[in-house]
């Protein structure tokens, strides 16, 4: 079953990039011969299934992020959004407007590469009837969001920045519509359920759980996923 995916790039990362030494933003990074962003897209899409990419404003006026983008994914909608939006749950509401709202929504981060892609892990989340899920991997480090699982195998919370259990999510979020995304953005809005001043995709979840719905997860090795959200990231894996 195909999915729309929508890929969240929209932070400005020009100040601490440019101090740790590099020329280009963070999503215009090399990367195994190709841009970040670009390599997160392939990561995270559907191959026939509609993409959003939401970028940065400024970074776009500086450095044409959307040529780079469109050169490889031609059929990518890019939307610009202002650095002054607070978090990635924000970014994708602002960039949703495209969505097909009864049709299933990837969220994902476009500054992390998951070997091999997720789109099998999103067909087995679908195939289980879950209304939400994520993929995650083992870790204790507190730099992440987290699950906590109960006994059905279900989740249970969803926390951002605090460690709740043995899996760490790799920031791919799962909806079976659009149209409950923007539901439990909503939520998240209206409780002002920010983590230090953000909104994360992470904490939508919860509204969901709340309601009694089935949020899932799928489980892959930690060498599997590479996060670059930080210069050093860089400076220890890019080529």
């Amino acid at each position: 079953m195909k999915y729309q995916t929508l890929i969240t790039a929209a932070g400005d990362s020009r100040a601490a990039f440019v101090e740790a030494g590099f020329d280009v933003p963070k999503s215009l990074v090399n990367i195994a011969g190709f841009a970040l962003i670009n390599q997160a897209i392939e990561s995270y899409r559907h191959p026939s299934g509609a993409l959003v990419v939401a970028i940065n404003k400024d970074e776009n006026a500086q450095f044409d992020l959307e040529h780079e983008i469109k050169q490889r994914f031609n059929d990518a909608t890019v939307v610009e959004v202002a650095s002054a939006v607070k978090g990635a749950l924000a970014t994708a509401v602002l960039a949703a407007g495209t969505l097909d709202l009864d049709a299933p929504l990837v969220i994902s981060a476009g500054d992390s590469i998951v070997e091999g892609g997720v789109a099998a892990h999103i067909q087995s989340l679908i195939s289980n009837s879950s209304d939400a899920g994520t993929i995650v991997f083992e870790s204790a480090n507190p730099r992440w969001s987290y699950i906590n699982v109960g006994e059905s195998g279900n989740v249970l919370q969803v926390t951002e920045k605090l460690v709740a259990g043995p899996y760490a999510t790799v920031g791919c979020f799962y909806f079976k519509s659009a149209g409950l995304f923007l539901e439990a953005a909503k939520w998240v809005f209206l409780n002002n359920a920010r983590v230090k001043g953000n909104f994360f995709v992470s904490t939508s979840l919860n509204y969901l759980i709340s309601r009694g719905m089935s949020v899932g997860f799928e489980v892959i090795p930690r060498s599997s996923y590479r996060s670059f959200s930080r210069p050093a990231d860089f400076l220890s894996q890019a080529e």
